[in-house]
């Protein structure tokens, strides 16, 4: 019994310095695109946004940020069937570049209409 415990808590301890180098070496934080409340940041750290449009019906989303304090390092959209009209994800990864607070402002929107069918607002505080 006393093996079997110790051989989860190992796994356990592993695993969490596994996940941590992984986090450590760079891969980005995963948000959520209604997170509530301010997303806490450092410079250099990556951070993905994951969003669901359906670019069939002639809707995407627009990303507005402002550029010396975050990157867009990468944008990129997944089908998720490979069925004509199915959504997908659009992935988006920011690097925070210098310290202080700032904004990203999400627009769920239709090129050839006027107006916002959603939107979405992520607040940063990027700290050294």
């Amino acid at each position: 019994m006393k093996r079997a415990v110790w051989a989860v808590f190992t796994l356990v301890v592993l695993g969490g310095l596994v996940w941590g180098v992984g986090v450590y070496a760079g891969r980005p934080q995963d948000i959520a695109a209604a997170s509530p409340g301010t997303i806490a940041a450092k410079v250099g750290s990556k951070h993905r946004i994951v969003l669901e449009p359906n670019p069939s019906t002639g809707y995407s989303w627009t990303a507005s940020f402002d550029g010396k304090m975050l990157a867009l390092v990468s944008q990129d959209f997944k089908q998720s069937s490979p069925f004509p009209g199915a959504p997908g994800q659009e992935i988006l990864v920011f690097r925070a570049m210098k310290p202080g607070t700032t904004e990203v402002l999400l627009e769920y929107r239709c090129a050839w209409e006027d107006g916002v069918l959603k939107a979405e607002r992520l607040q940063f505080s990027i700290g050294r």
